[in-house]
């Protein structure tokens, strides 16, 4: 969620299912220990937020919605101490909304993409040559934030393997693949891409987008299918965006599909959060027995700048591609 900044709900999105999950602000348990009163107040903002959130008739454009989304990314993106985060994270008020409040933000990031997958690729009136596809393209309000993203996972990268990067597959890639084209663009070389998302939508719209926007799209492939259901063991590093599994055990799962899939020794990164950002995106522990069985976890990044998305960076094991996954 590195894009999730206080102006970035600009656009229109629906949250028809979430009012059931709501919970009272005000029945926060209280919590104990000198930093208490700060984690009480940080988990009594985050539940109002998202009570508040969840009774709106949708998260269309407008004050108040913008007001209320930039208010709860705020508190999730402050800088605290780690016995801080564990105490709002563990608080039972917190925890009661927490699958909730990320599927709002989920759907959100979803059709902030495809709105501005649109405008990208421009309407019927508007010019569609690769100068202005471009131009519009840049005034996206989070492509900084993607090309930061983009170095800090690419330094990671290098750091574990400094080998030539001539394949990548981006597992999740959604309506607006930002991360893929600055991959291209970044990258020095002949690279592929194969953006990979289940979404028919997604793949359509991000499909139509980089046939119009010229040598930032060369190199770009599209395959609509579900995470870890294609062959994978031509590519040298292989991305499993934060949205692909919404917990643990579900993203071990999906992990376990993909390493299948995949070469001994090539790259697999993995977008997880940290910290309060574990509000707005679901964490993965990458030192559990299922996930050591597969890969060789050699770096996790935890950014504090305007980078949400933590990086893990592992290699496959010899016995995950050999044998099929886990057992």
């Amino acid at each position: 969620m590195h894009r999730y900044l206080p102006s970035w709900l600009q656009w229109g999105v629906s949250n028809n299912d979430t009012a059931s999950t709501t919970s009272s602000w005000e029945s926060v348990s209280p919590l104990s220990g000198e930093e208490a009163p700060e984690a009480q107040q940080i988990v009594s903002d985050i539940v109002r937020l998202h009570a508040q959130l969840s009774s709106l008739p949708d998260l269309g454009p407008c004050d108040t919605t913008n007001a209320l989304f930039g208010e709860l990314v705020a508190q999730c993106t402050q800088a605290v101490g780690e016995t801080m985060a564990s105490k709002v994270m563990s608080s039972p008020g917190l925890i009661e909304i927490l699958p909730s409040i990320r599927s709002i933000c989920a759907k959100a990031e979803f059709h902030l993409e495809s709105h501005w997958a649109d405008i990208i690729s421009g309407a019927e009136d508007e010019p569609h040559d690769e100068s202005s596809v471009y131009d519009r393209l840049v005034r996206f309000p989070y492509f900084d934030n993607y090309v930061a993203l983009t170095r800090l996972e690419l330094a990671a990268i290098q750091a574990v393997d400094p080998s030539p990067i001539h394949r990548v597959a981006f597992i999740g890639s959604g309506p607006l693949p930002l991360t893929s084209l600055q991959l291209c663009h970044t990258l020095p070389g002949k690279l592929d891409v194969l953006n990979i998302d289940h979404n028919p939508d997604a793949i359509l719209q991000s499909k139509t987008l980089c046939g119009r926007i010229g040598s930032w799209g060369k190199g770009m492939k599209f395959l609509r299918t579900e995470a870890g259901a294609c062959d994978l063991r031509e590519f040298d590093v292989v991305y499993l965006a934060a949205l692909v599994g919404c917990g643990q055990e579900e993203k071990e799962r999906l992990l376990n599909l993909t390493v299948a899939n995949m070469r001994e020794g090539a790259i697999l990164v993995i977008r997880s959060a940290h910290g309060l950002r574990r509000v707005l995106y679901a964490d993965f522990d990458p030192t559990t027995e299922a996930v050591m069985r597969c890969l060789d976890v050699e770096l996790v990044v935890h950014p504090y700048n305007q980078v949400v998305n933590s990086v893990i960076v592992g290699r496959v094991k010899r016995t995950s591609a050999d044998s099929g996954g886990l057992e």
